[in-house]
């Protein structure tokens, strides 16, 4: 009786955990089946139908192979083979062929069972389409990832906070520095910068790594010894890890920097010699003006109007080379960068009516009308003089350039702590090619042929100087106009004295 109970107690076991497997199967989305050790199935759960289409039955009895890809036919069998051998767990993946005719990509793992003493094959098959579909795709974006950064014939780098380089595109680094992939392994980022560049780099970086970006120019050396100049732009982000990385895009500015240091040196060149001829010029225009001066006043008497009138020419020839020699002394400082403001406190509404009133007799001998709109106190730190010289200009300019019985108006605008002051006449103004060039140095517009009963004379050099010396004080100078005679408008803005 004892004997029974115990084998009653084993069925009762067994039937439990059948039960218990029975449940498992049904519940789970991945398919269980079994296979014998000839390759046919002898088993399926119901889920083989979410997966390839088919009801269970309609594939036990049948040869596995049958619904493998044929490319992959040879990997399974090669698979099973080994695990009836070793009895190891096979891990595999396949294409299997659904019952509507198309492929699925499942990955199949399992072990040797036994059962009743038989050994047999108890694996798992899963739907992994959706993952091998997003790894082609993976795939396909590096590849076209590769193709774009190998050649374009910019630099990229990714690097760690300790300057390891952890990728970069290796043919256009051959091919602009001459290393090989292993000769740039392992190696430091700064080890082939320029000594005197180090310094500058670390300071991008460490800039770049706490506010997300940065750029500058550096020297790299390169296999051969010499340095290449490089443009870098880079940005921080964070790898899979939560790492900060730095990407960084350089890009050869050799030629560049060499065309600019050559035209550099050329300005340089000649501001040196617009300076010495300048002065070369002051010594015998001073004999002349002298001479011409000391004729006048000593034997005015004894010359006839004819010669007087000559001597009168010569005057003002060298008053107006003086004002010439002196653009040209003054735009040869500002090329230079010798020109220093040694800025004061100064009312600009004052030092515009003070500018006016110095022009008084030239607005009166044009008979132009001049309409002041000025803020009464614009407290602004500059150097009264230059300022003084653009205001002259611009205001000389408006006068000289509107033809008779013109108007002028002269305005002033408080606007985001600067004042913009505005000059508007209704003279000839300018076309859109000449206002492309009119604060150009020597960018003279000729304003021959239009009218005007003045001689208008100088280098060009007026409006230049004029825009130097207002940058030089922070501010802007532009210059508006609708066309030929239809007047023009200038400005140019400058910060407030905020104290």
């Amino acid at each position: 009786m004892s004997g029974l109970n115990e084998k009653d107690s084993i069925n009762l076991s067994f039937n439990s955990s059948e039960k218990k497997y029975q449940r498992i199967i049904s519940n789970i989305l991945d398919v269980i089946m079994e296979i014998d050790l000839n390759g046919q199935f002898i088993y399926f759960s119901p889920q083989v139908y979410d997966v390839l289409g088919y009801q269970p039955d309609e594939l036990i009895g049948s040869d596995g192979i049958k619904i493998v890809h044929p490319e992959d036919v040879s990997l399974l069998m090669d698979t099973i083979r080994d695990v009836i051998k070793t009895e190891k767990i096979m891990s595999v993946e396949y294409r299997a062929l659904h019952k509507a005719g198309h492929y699925v990509y499942v990955s199949t793992k399992g072990d040797i069972i036994r059962d009743g003493g038989k050994r047999k094959i108890l694996a798992v098959l899963r739907d992994v389409s959706e993952r091998k579909e997003a790894e082609k795709k993976l795939k396909e974006s590096e590849e076209k990832y590769q193709l774009i950064t190998n050649n374009i014939n910019d630099l990229i780098s990714i690097f760690n906070q300790n300057f390891e380089t952890e990728y970069r595109n290796d043919p256009v680094h051959q091919a602009l520095l001459g290393y090989t992939p292993d000769e740039l392994n392992n190696r430091n980022l700064l080890e082939f910068v320029h000594p005197e560049d180090r310094r500058h780099l670390i300071k991008i970086i460490r800039t770049g790594f706490k506010v997300g970006e940065g750029e500058g120019e550096f020297r790299f050396r390169k296999k051969s010894g010499d340095f290449v100049w490089l443009e870098t732009k880079g940005r921080v982000f964070k790898d899979k890890d939560g790492e900060n990385k730095a990407l960084l895009i350089s890009r050869d500015i050799t030629n560049r920097k060499r065309v600019v240091q050559e035209l550099k040196d050329l300005n340089d060149l000649k501001s040196e010699f617009l300076r010495r001829a300048s002065h070369e010029l002051k010594t015998p225009l001073i004999s002349i003006k002298g001479f011409a001066e000391l004729i006048m006043k000593l034997h005015r008497e004894k010359l006839d109007a004819e010669i007087i009138t000559m001597l009168e020419e010569i005057d003002n020839g060298c008053i107006r080379l003086e004002q010439i020699i002196k653009d040209l002394i003054e735009s040869s400082r500002l090329e230079s960068s010798e020109l220093e403001l040694h800025p004061s406190i100064e009312n600009l509404s004052f030092l515009i009516k003070f500018c006016l009133n110095e022009l008084k007799e030239l607005v009166k001998s044009r008979n132009h009308k001049v309409h002041l709109n000025l803020e009464e106190n614009i407290i602004t730190n500059i150097n009264k003089e230059q300022i003084y010289e653009v205001i002259t200009n611009l205001l000389s300019n408006s006068i000289k350039y509107t033809p008779p019985n013109g108007d002028i108006y002269i305005n002033t605008v408080l606007k985001d702590e600067k004042v913009i002051v505005s000059i508007r006449d209704n003279g000839i103004g300018f076309t859109e090619k000449e206002l492309g060039r009119v604060f150009q140095q020597f960018g003279k517009i000729e304003r021959y042929s239009h009218g005007l009963d003045i001689g208008i004379d100088g280098t060009g050099l007026g409006l230049h100087i004029s825009k130097k010396i207002v940058e030089m004080h922070g501010g802007k100078i532009w210059i508006e106009s609708d066309g030929r005679n239809r007047g023009c408008t200038a400005y140019f803005s400058l910060p407030i004295n905020k104290e």
